[in-house]
């Protein structure tokens, strides 16, 4: 069953009225911090030896039968077993469709990937089954970026105006685990029951884009290439995913492009427009978005968002070769600049 946004909570609260569940997404930060959260919820003690059991795909393809003997052996303390299959592809599809027949009802299989498309065989097997939970996650933005980050500054007893929460929107976007290890340390910093404003968190989440995918979006525009690689060496740290960065400098290309042509259709300056985009671009990001709609011609933004789809289909079947494949289409289109 496909678990759809609205009922994320009501699921996560209550995991165990499934049999498995499948947690993947482009966000891996937040694949993990879900995953995790299903394990407490499902386990006394989330490291017990005797009630976790845990497989690789490399693993599930060197012994196909052994997936299905965890799903069916018991606990020996008669509590319930999570079977956790980690860092899944599609190679290893038919093997968990033809062990799940073997779950017991006293185990849990949890399934953890990163992005599986639309035509994905183990997508397909949790979507479609009753007693199994599909659960996506993709990265924070828009609307959904500003309520985590205001729910999580509420948490630790922290006062946010709206023009911080329009900062730290803009400058934290991207994996959830740097997302919230930010905040948590703009909380250990200030402590409870403090009022925030943008010079204080700034101070704490450092330079624009220090963390985030938007360092790399403006090394690319500006053709920086000293900036791009030192970025890239940064989130290839934090184990993000090539397929991400595309992503996002695609995205970054489409809002170039869409600023163009509001721009034609309306009369309006290039200014004028970013000033009309809804979320509220922060201010300090605005005359960066003008300088990049200015240079980049629309023939151009288009050949560039086709290279980085070429890049990420390249990427996904490249394997360990996913981050050269990467950077190499970044420094292309950055050189284009």
């Amino acid at each position: 069953m496909k678990i759809q946004s609205k009922d994320s909570k009501s699921f996560l609260a209550k995991p165990g009225d499934y049999q498995g569940a499948l947690v993947y997404g482009t966000d891996r930060g937040q694949v993990r911090t879900r995953v995790n959260e299903i394990i407490a919820q499902l386990l006394k003690d989330p490291n017990d030896p005797f009630n976790k059991s845990e497989l690789s795909n490399e693993a599930m393809l060197a012994d196909p039968a052994r997936l299905a003997d965890e799903l069916a052996a018991m606990s020996f303390t008669g509590d319930r077993r999570v079977i956790e299959l980690r860092d899944v592809s599609d190679k290893v599809s038919d093997i968990i469709a033809s062990a799940v027949e073997y779950l017991s009802p006293q185990n849990f299989l949890l399934v953890w990937a990163d992005e599986l498309n639309a035509r994905s065989g183990i997508r397909a097997l949790f979507e479609k089954q009753a007693k199994l939970a599909s659960f996506a996650c993709y990265k924070d933005e828009g609307a959904g970026l500003s309520q985590l980050v205001r729910d999580t500054l509420r948490g630790y007893g922290l006062k946010a105006d709206h023009e911080v929460i329009i900062y730290l929107s803009e400058h934290l976007s991207g994996n959830r685990m740097i997302i919230v290890s930010e905040l948590e340390k703009i909380s250990l910093y200030y402590g409870d029951d403090t009022q925030l404003n943008v010079q204080m968190v700034r101070q704490i989440v450092g330079d624009p884009g220090e963390h985030t995918l938007d360092d790399i979006c403006e090394a690319v525009a500006d053709g920086n290439i000293e900036s791009l690689c030192r970025s890239l060496d940064r989130l290839y740290d934090e184990n993000m995913q090539p397929v991400v960065i595309l992503r996002s400098v695609s995205r970054y290309f489409n809002r170039l492009f869409d600023i163009q042509m509001q721009q034609q259709s309306s009369g309006q300056s290039i200014d004028q427009v970013i000033k009309s985009l809804r979320p509220i671009v922060f201010f300090k990001q605005q005359p960066i978005l003008a300088r990049h709609a200015a240079r980049w011609r629309s023939g151009r933004l288009r050949q560039a968002q086709q290279l980085m789809l070429e890049a990420e289909y390249e990427s996904k079947l490249g394997g360990d070769l996913g981050a050269i494949l990467c950077t190499h289409a970044l420094m292309r289109t950055a050189k284009a600049a």
